[in-house]
C-alpha cells in the first residue's frame, strides 16, 4: 500500500475528506518521526511499538580488496508488532 492509497482508506473508514486524511497521515508520520529522533519509543497499543536501535562500532573489511575497515556507530528504526496485530495476521 503507497501512501496516498492509505489516505484513501483512512478518508472511508473514518468518512472524512481526503485533504483532511491526508493531515492526520502526515501528522502521525512527522509525530513517530520527531519521537524517534528525540530518543523515544512510539508505543501504539495493541499495534505495536517503534523503536531506534543503535548498533555499535565495528570491525569489518572490504570484499573486493580485503582491507580492514571501521563501520562507524549506526542507530536504526525497528518495529516490534502487537498481539493484537500478530493474531490478525495469523487469520488472515
Amino acid at each position: 500500500m503507497k501512501k496516498q492509497e492509505l489516505i484513501a482508506q483512512v478518508a472511508r473508514e473514518c468518512s472524512i475528506s481526503q485533504s483532511k486524511a491526508a493531515l492526520v497521515v502526515h501528522g502521525l508520520t512527522e509525530t513517530i518521526k520527531w519521537s524517534l529522533a528525540a530518543g523515544e519509543d512510539v508505543v501504539l497499543d495493541g499495534f505495536g511499538v517503534f523503536f531506534v536501535q543503535e548498533y555499535p562500532e565495528r570491525l569489518g573489511h572490504n570484499p573486493r580488496t580485503g582491507e580492514l575497515l571501521v563501520i562507524p556507530t549506526r542507530r536504526v528504526v525497528c518495529f516490534r508488532a502487537g498481539q493484537n496485530l500478530k493474531r490478525s495476521i495469523a487469520q488472515a
